[in-house]
């Protein structure tokens, strides 16, 4: 910059120092944005919006110097300004460098300091089966690992495991992995009451009244737990669980916020996966994105990955089809599209805000808009844009039925893993399988597979962790996390809420392994060796069913409707 006049040289070093300290600032900037660069290598689309944000802050523009005083030279003072800014820029710089890695240092010993072994073991469980003295238990189910491992706060996802006996003496199990969004209202109801209500209607199914066998038993098995669901969502939607009425003795003000408060549990929702093991009979519902996968075994030790269940959402062509055919006034892009603000994600939406499109609860894609309308604010309420004839959800399941193979001439079905999406969008069906394979011949469990692909064993790869987990259901949420990765693993689990819901999901996983419980059984499975791994820690209690809880219940929304018409 060529420098003139006494004034127009201070003016022209006031620039300069001006500019000097921008640079100055914008070298700062990338130091004030390293600790979002941290989880970069766990991103997910909404990781890498969160650092976006944060590098993105806005600096105030530094203002003019005032004007020199006369006592002083105008270049000269410019210049010893000019100076000091850059020495104090080079020491911020540093300062900032050395904070920084005092930052990092301090996670990565949090992270190292993580024990990762006790975590998992703390949120998974064993049931051994084999040993349950008087209960009376399918002979075909051996054990139960589970294992939870949340990410919201509080976790969305439940687990659930009974027994009861169905008509004409036969032992029965169900199991439920349940994924709650939107909050945890709804999951909780379901939690508690599905399973009654799919033993209440299996039960009445099957009883007859000489005890003879009910004819085409599956299909009315089938029937009966599709009754239950549609039961449940039923009651759920029309505010069989609100608990409260009306009232004259409380101000209006007071009982919308009850009301807005309780009918949550109608407008979050929950995905459901539940089993039924009736005998050699498997039975598997679905609504949502759970998934439930057998793992099969042939001859020379190949694992095959089979769907019991399927993913209900907008990227199922029979979902789409099944709801295009249900709105021939909509086209596909007017129901299914992605959501208004988050289309970075990928994600196609039902109606462009929900990525699923079966669950419990989700009234908005289900009520008539003008009902939800009426509700209380504080409700979480949601006037979804082009619901013109819901409903576009169902909480009606697809069941499947499975007869168990424990006939070692061919292939034999060994386990069956339930688990919501935290775990199968990390690992794929066969992945899971692959795992849960790797676990058994590893435990020795099972003999040594035969089989190789281009001459290796498929289980010698340096992805898969299979030593550290005496519980499948851990063992799986490990690999999900990062397998052998150990660092990958302790740092995924080190995130805290909220933080960690841009990294990972709620995930639950359930193992139900099949076999006959003697050393001199057929099965390929040893199964005593199988729950002696655990057998220090096992418990062999399963849930027995309240049937009360299955009971009809008072709708109480219709009450509230008219309530709010009135009181508006």
């Amino acid at each position: 910059m060529r420098l003139q006049a006494t004034g127009s040289t201070q003016i022209a070093c006031a620039q300069l120092e001006i500019q000097t300290r921008r640079t100055a600032v914008s070298a700062v900037k990338p130091i004030l944005a390293l600790p979002i660069t941290s989880t970069l290598a766990l991103s997910s689309p909404s990781t890498l919006r969160l650092h976006a944000k944060f590098s993105q802050r806005r600096f105030a523009s530094e203002a003019l110097p005032n004007k020199a005083s006369p006592k002083s030279n105008g270049i000269s003072s410019s210049v010893v300004s000019l100076g000091a800014l850059v020495g104090i820029s080079a020491v911020a710089y540093t300062l900032f460098q050395r904070k920084e890695k005092d930052a990092e240092t301090e996670k990565s010993e949090k992270k190292s300091a993580l024990d990762v072994d006790t975590v998992l073991a703390d949120a998974s469980n064993s049931i051994i089966l084999s040993n349950t003295g008087s209960v009376a238990l399918p002979k075909t189910v051996a054990r139960v690992d589970s294992a939870t491992v949340a990410s919201n706060n509080p976790s969305e996802d439940r687990s659930r495991h009974y027994h009861f006996v169905l008509p004409g003496n036969k032992p029965a199990q169900l199991f439920l992995v349940l994924d709650g969004h939107g909050g945890f209202q709804c999951v909780d109801i379901v939690a508690e009451y599905l399973g009654p209500y799919i033993a209440k209607e299996v039960s009445d199914a099957t009883w007859t009244l000489f005890g003879s066998e009910v004819p085409d038993r599956k299909t009315a098995i089938q029937k009966a737990i599709t009754r239950a669901f549609e039961r449940l969502d039923n009651d759920i939607l029309n505010g069989a669980f609100l608990e409260i009425t009306p009232t004259k003795s409380e101000s209006v003000e007071s009982q919308k916020a009850n009301l807005a408060a309780r009918i949550r549990q109608a407008l979050a929702g929950s995905c459901a996966l539940a089993t039924l093991v009736d005998g050699e009979d498997v039975y598997v519902a679905g609504a949502g994105d759970c998934r439930a996968i057998l793992g099969t075994r042939r001859d020379d030790g190949k694992f095959t990955a089979i769907d019991l269940s399927r993913d209900h959402n907008p990227e199922n062509p029979l979902e789409r089809a099944k709801i295009l055919s249900e709105h021939p006034e909509q086209t596909d892009a007017e129901i299914f599209k992605p959501h208004a603000v988050w289309q970075e994600d990928g994600f196609i939406r039902l109606l462009g805000y929900i990525a699923i499109t079966r669950a419990f609860g989700d009234a908005q894609f289900k009520l008539p808009s003008d009902l939800i309308s009426k509700l209380p604010p504080g409700s979480f309420k949601t006037n979804v844009e082009g619901s013109s004839s819901p409903p576009y959800m169902t909480a009606s399941p697809v069941v499947t039925h499975h007869k168990i193979d424990l006939d070692v001439s061919s292939t034999e079905d060994l386990f069956l893993i339930m688990a919501s999406d935290g775990l199968t969008g990390s690992l794929s069906s066969e992945e899971a399988v692959q795992v849960v394979n790797g676990f058994l011949q590893t435990k020795q469990v099972i003999p040594e597979s035969t089989y190789k692909v281009f001459s290796e064993d498929p289980l010698a790869s340096n992805r898969w962790e299979l030593l550290k987990d005496d519980n499948a259901a851990s063992l799986l949420i490990r690999n999900a996390y990062g397998g052998k990765d150990a660092t990958k693993v302790a740092e995924t689990l080190a995130v805290p809420f909220p933080e960690s819901r841009n990294i990972r999901d709620d995930i639950t996983v359930k193992v139900i392994f099949f076999g006959k419980n003697t050393r001199d059984s057929e099965s390929v499975l040893d199964v005593d060796k199988l729950n002696e791994l655990v057998a220090a820690s096992a418990s062999n209690a399963l849930d027995p069913i309240d049937f009360s809880l299955a009971k009809q219940k008072t709708h109480l929304l219709p009450h509230w409707i008219k309530w709010l018409d009135a009181n508006k």
